[in-house]
């Protein structure tokens, strides 16, 4: 082979081997902007990466911003609607409960067919839960997410949220009972019979079932009894101390009854009037007093 040929030989695979070089290394071109592609990339921004094998470092305001990029390039996208709520997740999962209850407030009015509105309820109430503090504290958070457990009872029984929702809504009326209690505690003690009446009869409405709803209910009965209707007040105790109550309580009532107490054990089991009633609802309207 002449030199000449060689040399052409070796250029040709010089020139090759650079063609090659050139394609491997140029790089891939961008994906085109879509609904599916910021969604997809703020869920694996969500995954995370994980630090020291057991923390995982998550960048929460990236994957907000690629959601957000979703709902105000791509509004009339589904993906668009399961950004809202995924951003409502996001702030919830921070603690930022009232930014979450926004973002889930707006999906149930924005889209009220959409099959992931229970769910958004559910969640707004749960937000709510989530601020609920001490039974002696202001009680708005309780009275909000009892609404929207109550809008997913009422209107979307058979979903899957249901349950759960029905048994925060025990918990929250429960709260809702022992301030009304606790308020009662204060005037029986104070000796307010009429103004303990009305708080008992409002927390056994509430929730008749509440903590320490046996305390309630016997220490109304000393108080209708002591109002002069002592009828209504020996049933709700003979219903009381029929129950097992504690030694405590058991104390308090034999020395506020005296030797009645044995004969109201002896009247059996009767069950506690309903809210209606007129056994237990038809006291004197006044004002309650002292305690707000």
């Amino acid at each position: 082979m002449s030199d000449r040929r060689v040399r052409r030989t070796a250029g040709c695979w010089a020139m090759t081997i650079a063609l090659s070089s050139a394609c491997a290394s140029a790089p891939a071109p961008e994906p085109e902007p879509s609904a599916e592609l910021y969604y997809n990339q703020a869920l694996d921004v969500l995954k995370g990466n994980t630090v020291l094998f057991f923390l995982t470092d998550v960048d929460s305001q990236k994957a907000v911003e690629l959601l957000q990029r979703v709902i105000d390039d791509y509004p009339y996208s589904e993906l668009a609607t399961e950004a809202e709520l995924k951003i409502g997740d996001i702030r919830f999962d921070q603690f930022r409960y009232e930014e979450a209850q926004s973002y889930y407030q707006d999906f149930v009015e924005a889209h009220p067919k959409n099959p992931r509105v229970p769910y958004a309820l559910y969640r707004n109430g749960l937000s709510y839960f989530k601020q609920i503090r001490d039974p002696d504290r202001d009680q708005k958070p309780t009275a909000d997410a009892i609404t929207q457990f109550e809008v997913v009872l009422d209107q979307y029984p058979d979903a899957e949220y249901a349950g759960p929702a029905r048994e925060k809504l025990r918990e929250c009326k429960d709260q809702l009972a022992q301030r009304d209690a606790r308020i009662a505690n204060y005037y029986y003690k104070e000796g307010l019979c009429h103004a303990a009446i009305r708080r008992y009869e409002q927390a056994l409405e509430t929730y008749p079932d509440h903590t320490d709803n046996r305390q309630s209910r016997a220490r109304l009965g000393v108080c209708l009894r002591q109002m002069e209707r002592k009828e209504e007040g020996d049933r709700i105790l003979g219903a009381v101390l029929t129950e097992e109550i504690d030694e405590e309580l058991l104390e308090e009532l034999t020395l506020q009854l005296g030797e009645d107490l044995e004969r109201l054990r002896g009247r059996g089991l009767e069950a506690l009037p309903g809210p209606g009633d007129s056994s237990t609802a038809q006291v004197n309207s006044g004002r309650d007093v002292g305690v707000q």
